[in-house]
């Protein structure tokens, strides 16, 4: 059974060279957290939904994405990748996986801010 019919709207915006974390927490539809021990999960950044090519790729088995059995998941991303990346403004989202099931907690647009300070 899917956790969410329709995903939650958040848009992310990266600072360019700076470390990226952002913290969600999952809950069922009365609200009560889900562990997400027996999931992976992962998420991409694209400059639009047909592009081919992936801005910046994030799983949980590659550790950008940490699950946890409270039901949060941690977004992170080293201040290293963040400076390679180079583009401006994108479309992201964010599946959890279980088994067979693919489900899209998140969507919205991911804005990278240009780092001034090299």
């Amino acid at each position: 059974m899917p956790l969410v019919s329709i995903p939650g709207k958040y848009n992310l915006q990266i600072k360019q060279g700076a470390t990226f974390e952002r913290t969600f927490t999952v809950k069922d539809a009365n609200g009560v957290v889900v562990d997400l021990s027996s999931y992976s999960a992962r998420a991409q950044i694209r400059e639009h939904v047909d592009s081919s090519t992936t801005e910046l790729e994030m799983t949980s088995g590659g550790g950008e994405i940490t699950l946890g059995a409270d039901g949060t998941v941690v977004l992170s991303v080293t201040a290293t990748v963040t400076a390679a990346l180079d583009y401006q403004n994108g479309v992201w989202d964010l599946e959890l996986v279980n088994g067979a099931d693919v489900t899209t907690i998140l969507e919205g647009d991911a804005t990278l801010i240009k780092e001034v300070t090299r």
